[in-house]
C-alpha cells in the first residue's frame, strides 16, 4: 500500500529506486536571535560600504550611475541567472546519474549556494565545500554528495578543455588578439 504522508517525497527511496533527500528538520529560532542577526548584518553592510566608498564622493557615484548602459546591466544579470540555472541542472543530472533525485528548487538552491560562497571566499574556494555541506545537511549521504560534486566539476573542466581545443582548431584569436 502506498504511503500518502506529505513527507513521502523525502523517503530514502522512491518508486524509481532513486535516493531522495529527507525532509529538513524545522528549526525553531527565537525572535531575539533573528533581530540580533539582522542588526549584525546591517552593521556589517555599513562598515563594508564605508570601507569601499570612503574615498569616493556621492557625486562621483551618481555620475557613474547616470552613465551606465542598462542593456549591458540586464545582459549581465541574465547571464548570471542562466549560469546558475544551467549549473543547477548539471547538479541535478549528476545526481540522477547516481540515482539521487533532486527537485528543481534544490538544484537551484545548491547552485546559488556555490555561486555565493565562491564569490565571498578567497580564490573562489568556498563554493563546492558549502554545496557539499548543504547537501549533507539535507540528508544526502556524504559519499553521494561528493560524487555529485566530482561529476559536476569534471563536466565543467571537460567543457573548458573542449572549448579551448575548438578555439585552437578554428584559430580563434579573440583572447590573444
Amino acid at each position: 500500500m502506498k504511503n500518502t504522508r506529505p513527507e513521502e517525497k523525502y523517503d530514502t527511496e522512491n518508486d524509481q529506486g532513486c535516493e531522495t533527500a529527507e525532509a529538513p528538520q524545522e528549526k525553531k529560532g527565537s525572535t531575539k536571535k533573528y533581530l540580533f542577526s539582522g542588526a549584525f548584518l546591517l552593521v556589517l553592510m555599513a562598515v563594508t560600504f564605508y570601507v569601499i566608498f570612503r574615498d569616493t564622493s556621492i557625486q562621483d557615484i551618481w555620475e557613474l550611475l547616470k552613465n551606465v548602459r542598462l542593456p549591458f546591466v540586464y545582459a549581465g544579470i541574465l547571464s548570471m541567472l542562466a549560469y546558475i540555472t544551467v549549473q543547477g541542472l548539471i547538479i541535478g543530472l549528476a545526481a540522477k546519474c547516481i540515482r539521487v533525485k533532486l527537485r528543481l528548487t534544490e538544484m537551484l538552491q545548491y547552485s546559488f549556494i556555490g555561486f555565493f560562497y565562491s564569490g565571498i571566499t578567497p580564490s573562489s574556494t568556498g563554493g563546492q565545500p558549502m554545496q557539499v555541506y548543504h547537501m549533507c545537511r539535507d540528508r544526502l549521504s556524504p559519499s553521494k554528495t561528493t560524487l555529485v560534486m566530482f561529476i559536476t566539476n569534471s563536466t565543467y573542466q571537460l567543457a573548458v578543455v573542449v572549448i579551448g581545443l575548438l578555439a585552437r582548431f578554428f584559430k580563434i584569436n579573440y583572447i590573444a588578439g
